[in-house]
Order: C-alpha cells, then sequence, then structure tokens
C-alpha cells in the first residue's frame, strides 16, 4: 500500500512539474517574450497576464460559469502578471518556473483532492469537519490564498529592484 502512495505522489509531482513547465514555457518563455518585442514590457506583461488568466478557465473546466471565470481571471491574471514582471526584472525564467511549481504544489498535492491527479498529502480523511471556519479564520484563509501568494511575488521582486539598485 505504502508504494502505491509513493507512485501516486511522484506520478503528481511529475504532473505538476510538466504543466508548470509548459505553462511557463508558453506565457513567459515564448508569448512574453514576443510580445515585449513588439509591444514594450508593460502591455506585454498586461496581454501575457490576461492569457494566463483566459487559459485556466479552459484548464480548470469552468468555462460558462460566469462568477468564477471572473474569479479564475483575476486571481491568475494577477499571478501570471507578477510572474511576468519577475521574467522582466531577471530574464531569467528559472524565477517564474520556481515560484509557480511552488504555488502548484502547495495547491494541488498537499492540500488537494485535485481531479486530475487524484487525493493528496494533507487532506481531510473524516466525514464531517470537526471545525466549522466561520468569521475571522475563513476570512483568513481566503486573505492568504488570494493575496498572501501575490504579495510574496510582490515581495519578492522588491527585492530584485533593491539587489539591482546595490550592484
Amino acid at each position: 500500500m505504502r508504494i502505491i502512495r509513493y507512485l501516486i505522489f511522484f506520478g503528481s509531482l511529475y504532473y505538476v512539474s510538466k504543466a508548470v513547465v509548459f505553462e511557463e514555457l508558453i506565457f513567459r518563455g515564448a508569448v512574453l517574450y514576443i510580445l515585449m518585442k513588439r509591444c514594450g514590457q508593460g502591455k506585454a506583461a498586461l496581454i501575457t497576464a490576461l492569457a494566463f488568466g483566459i487559459y485556466h478557465w479552459f484548464s480548470y473546466g469552468i468555462v460558462g460559469q460566469v462568477f468564477k471565470m471572473l474569479e479564475v481571471l483575476v486571481s491568475n491574471g494577477i499571478v501570471g502578471y507578477l510572474f511576468a514582471r519577475i521574467y522582466i526584472k531577471t530574464s531569467k525564467i528559472v524565477y517564474p518556473i520556481v515560484l509557480h511549481f511552488g504555488y502548484n504544489f502547495a495547491t494541488m498535492i498537499l492540500f488537494s483532492k485535485e481531479k486530475n491527479i487524484g487525493l493528496q498529502l494533507l487532506i481531510k480523511t473524516y466525514a464531517v469537519d470537526p471545525v466549522k471556519p466561520e468569521g475571522i479564520l475563513s476570512l483568513f484563509v481566503l486573505v492568504s490564498y488570494y493575496i498572501g501568494f501575490p504579495l510574496l511575488c510582490y515581495i519578492f521582486l522588491k527585492q530584485l529592484k533593491a539587489a539591482n539598485n546595490l550592484s
């Protein structure tokens, strides 16, 4: 049974790694690079962020669910924009890949019932949740999910800027 868990874990790790590398090579490695040459860094970052958000409508299978589509467009668009700015600042695709992988690893492998890769590591195994997150706890989880990771990327960008100013 333990071997099966390892196989599931490594299969999921492969799935997440492949998806992240594919998305980063497409959106930052190709589209952003081409658009930067044609319309400048700022517009290129915005266009690829929008495209990144729209792409996830299809990968999440939510086309037609207007409010969910808007939520995904905004949340993935912000992250896509930050990944684009990091790539622009560093000229290295490895940073967006590592950040993207870390985010997907946490959401798809650690805390997931992801439909494409199945049950993962830290998911509840009981029928009824003994803690009902209400009020401040649910607000904290919501803020952490939608603001925490983009904020982390923003801080990373500021650190890059500060490091570039020193050199």
